[in-house]
């Protein structure tokens, strides 16, 4: 079966792709769900919340973004409580004048 073959018949009928693939396809279309399922295909691959995903992104712009006493604003921005930013603070340190780092350890 060529690629050809297979994206005619995606086209011709959406419908009938297997779900949960049928809103993968919605989401991202033919081709990177080809790119997708030729790296992946046979795989489990489990997909965490986007929060996880950008975890270090997030802990990085909240310490670039902490002046030493807006535990409660950076809280509702970030959607985190009060503790966990004061937690991530504590552990890191504020990071306001310093350029962010690439991965945190």
């Amino acid at each position: 079966m060529t690629d050809t073959c297979i994206k005619e018949a995606a086209a011709r009928y959406p419908g009938m792709i297997l779900p949960p693939y049928d809103e993968i396809f919605g989401i991202l279309g033919y081709e990177p769900l080809v790119e997708f399922t030729e790296r992946f295909g046979g795989c489990q691959v489990y997909v965490p919340r986007m929060r996880h995903i950008f975890k270090d992104c997030l802990t990085n712009a909240l310490l670039c973004e902490f002046d030493g006493c807006n535990y409660a604003y950076l809280a509702v921005k970030y959607g985190f409580c009060e503790k966990f930013v004061r937690e991530i603070v504590k552990k890191y340190g504020s990071r306001s004048h310093h350029q962010p780092k690439n991965r945190l350890n």
